[in-house]
């Protein structure tokens, strides 16, 4: 069924006001649901809350929240790879685009109003699909600065081609799906041109498996493109918040950011 289909499968036997979602291979730090519920508790108006998700040892963080790049439809993990202690300037729970799936907290009204998880996507890309939607409900989505869980992912495996095909084709289906008419028709097409773009300058690196990916990801993405309109159709309907309330500058990646992160991780693609 994949992360989301499983997710929602749970979700419809939970009874509580709150869900918290957890990825098979992570470990929950001891006061991990102590943190989360007092973030959610201290204001009805959050729908998601996470917080930092270190790598299995503890020494380097997967993910402090991410932000998100409407010119490629990307979005990255804050902090991505860094050490654990290596984050300042953190003291409070903190606005992103969204939280890491590996270990999040939804408050069920928000996650049953946003229509929950897209089974259809089966991995990545499944997190920033739903804070998108909760956020076009109207909620806020925040990030806790303390350590929440530990997760056995490795640097290699999180930029593998085979992960980033199924990211090239979820995060276009997410542009279709949730976007203004407006920006839908001026950002589908900026997405496309630089991916594009991206293949043709990374088949120039050698990097031959990203660059097929790229491709793959888009035409797959073509392919389903009536049946991710047709969600589309009933997710507008649904909206509360214009797209201008929800891209706020706080939680916007920008593109010279999103380049020199790519950078710092391209020995890493294959």
């Amino acid at each position: 069924m994949g992360y989301g289909g499983a997710c929602n499968l749970g979700a419809a036997h939970g009874v509580g006001e709150y869900l918290l979602f957890l990825n098979p291979d992570v470990r929950v730090d001891r006061g991990a649901l102590r943190e989360l519920m007092g973030v959610m508790l201290s204001d009805p108006g959050i729908g998601v809350c996470g917080g930092k998700i270190l790598f299995w040892e503890g020494d380097r963080i997967q993910s402090l929240g991410g932000l998100y790049n409407p010119e490629t439809g990307y979005a990255i993990d804050l902090h991505f790879g860094e050490g654990g202690k290596a984050v300042k300037g953190y003291s409070r729970p903190t606005p992103v685009f969204h939280c890491c799936g590996a270990c999040l907290l939804v408050r069920r009204r928000a996650f049953d109003e946003s229509g929950g998880f897209d089974g259809d996507y089966f991995l990545y890309f499944d997190e920033v699909d739903l804070c998108w939607r909760i956020r076009m409900m109207g909620y806020e989505v925040l990030v806790t600065p303390y350590p929440i869980a530990y997760h056995r992912i490795t640097v290699g495996r999180a930029h593998g081609w085979r992960s980033h095909l199924l990211i090239e084709r979820n995060s276009l289906q997410t542009t279709i799906k949730n976007y203004e008419l407006g920006n839908l028709l001026k950002y589908l097409p900026m997405q496309l041109s630089i991916r594009l773009l991206a293949s043709l300058l990374l088949f120039t690196l050698g990097r031959s498996g990203y660059a097929a990916a790229i491709l793959l990801g888009v035409y797959r993405m073509l392919r389903g493109f009536r049946r991710a309109y047709g969600k589309r159709l009933q997710i507008q309907s649904r909206r509360r918040v214009k797209d201008e309330s929800i891209f706020k500058r706080d939680v916007i990646l920008p593109l010279p950011v999103l380049l020199r992160h790519i950078l710092r991780v391209l020995p890493d693609l294959r």
